[in-house]
């Protein structure tokens, strides 16, 4: 092999090498993981009063009045839930 062969041959593997170190480092940096978004913080509260509305009509379709809280029975998971307060509120 010629010098001048030499030289080329040379000259492509140290341009392929700086090739390949700068696109290994171009995908290293890319791949870094992005800045994390901070979480935001969680608010948890037990409540012991829940608001349920109810609207009952006749076959009518007419408001019924003079509900009381006896009329009522609220379960939940299959558990029936006593009622502490009943609250009338009329709205048309």
């Amino acid at each position: 092999m010629g010098p001048l062969k030499r030289l080329v041959v040379a000259s492509a593997i140290v341009a392929l090498t700086l090739a390949l170190g700068i696109r290994a480092r171009t995908l290293a940096s890319s791949s870094a993981p992005a800045q994390s978004i901070p979480k935001p913080p969680e608010l948890r509260i037990d409540v012991d009063l829940v608001l349920i509305p109810v609207t009952v009509l006749d076959k009518g379709g007419h408001h019924v009045t003079n509900l009381q809280k006896e009329h009522f029975q609220l379960w939940e998971d299959k558990i029936e839930q006593k009622s502490q307060t009943f609250p009338m509120k009329m709205s048309q």
